[in-house]
């Protein structure tokens, strides 16, 4: 049948096109478009599909199907996703996110995190892995805190952390407080695979590891990639060691920034105006002024940026200048021999050391007690 809906819409029954009572009012999900009617699972209700046509239903107040095929509806909510945050990512990473978001791919936000990821973190941790108390993705063998920094970093807890495998700042910051007030806990281990994330949090966050680093010893392991705001994060703890195949860099700041070219679906075009006073709160990227404003912004993170990475790998903001990618990435030993990192090593001996270290420093405790 033709039909403006597709699977997945959200729609609800028309006043009185219900067929019988239990579906008066009632909200519902298309699961199937038949060649004569829409097949609809409501809510609350179980067992076979509702069937319904086109003019007996309307979209759900809000919901994707109410605006159609509305691609300029669409590109503005990707928009104010993306330009709502400066970001220290890599560009694949970036636009893999606008397209997530662009196409709603996000699960129902009263879903629980998946059990195979919740299984996965337990298996980056390795066998005989326990959850540390309290903490939602570290966990603790023999004496050693791991925990993954892994996909695209958030500055709190969202759909795409909980369903997606993405890190939330506000999570690690829980996570590693605990595992640095945890008695069971000697040392602490990032296990990390990330392209980087929003810049929101991140140097908070890299200063409490730097504080921490110094109360528990703190190693960074880039299992894959530890790119801009993941590198920001591994460069503050007290060792940084690479997989052959790690990779690390990314150092510097990117912004998104929308501009309407034509109209969008509705044959609409969208203008911002700005007060007398702030120019600037709106500035125009195809102009020289506009331009030089956003990367002024962006420069003055990406001072803060380089700073801590400095401080972190014990060197100077010129040498990171110099040496360390200028936004590029290196890979294995070369970014060893840069300064990029400590040592090239597999996780395995990375935790193997660590928990040795670990059980070492509790037997001496233990002789001098």
């Amino acid at each position: 049948m033709a039909t403006q809906y597709k699977v997945g819409d959200r729609v609800k029954v028309k006043p009185g096109k219900n067929h019988d009572e239990m579906t008066k009012d009632k909200v519902g999900t298309v699961k199937e478009i038949s060649t004569e009617a829409l097949g609809i699972k409501f809510d609350g209700m179980s067992g076979i599909h509702k069937w319904y046509v086109d003019d007996e239903v309307e979209p759900e107040a809000g919901s994707s199907a109410e605006g159609g095929n509305d691609r300029g509806a669409s590109m503005k909510r990707v928009s104010r996703a993306i330009t709502a945050e400066l970001w220290a990512i890599t560009p694949a990473a970036l636009q893999t996110i606008a397209t997530i978001v662009r196409g709603h791919q996000l699960p129902d936000a009263e879903q629980e995190t998946p059990a195979y990821i919740k299984r996965d973190y337990e298996l980056m941790a390795g066998p005989g892995a326990q959850r540390l108390a309290g903490a939602a993705r570290t966990f603790v063998v023999d004496g050693v805190a791991i925990m993954p920094i892994t996909g695209p970093i958030f500055p709190r807890a969202n759909m795409m952390t909980e369903f997606s495998g993405a890190t939330s700042v506000s999570v690690l910051t829980d996570d590693y407080r605990r595992a640095l007030a945890a008695d069971e806990v000697g040392a602490i281990l990032f296990m990390i695979d990330s392209p980087g994330g929003a810049v929101s949090g991140i140097q908070a966050f890299a200063d409490v590891v730097a504080a921490g680093a110094k109360k528990k010893p703190t190693t960074a392991y880039v299992a894959g990639t530890a790119a801009s705001a993941a590198y920001w994060i591994a460069s503050a703890a007290g060792e940084v060691v690479i997989d052959r195949t790690g990779i690390v860099g990314s150092i510097g700041v990117v912004a998104g920034v929308p501009v309407q070219v034509a109209p969008d679906g509705n044959g609409k075009l969208w203008l911002e105006i700005v007060s007398t006073n702030a120019p600037n709160k709106r500035p125009d990227p195809t102009s020289e002024e506009g331009l030089a404003e956003i990367v002024s912004t962006l420069d003055a993170l990406e001072k803060l940026f380089i700073a801590d990475v400095a401080k972190g790998r014990n060197t100077t903001a010129a040498k990171v200048k110099a040496d360390f990618g200028a936004g590029g990435v290196k890979v294995g030993a070369d970014a060893v021999t840069a300064g990029m990192a400590d040592r090239v090593a597999s996780y395995d001996a990375t935790l193997s050391a660590l928990r040795r270290e670990v059980a070492n420093r509790r037997r001496l405790a233990d002789l001098k007690r």
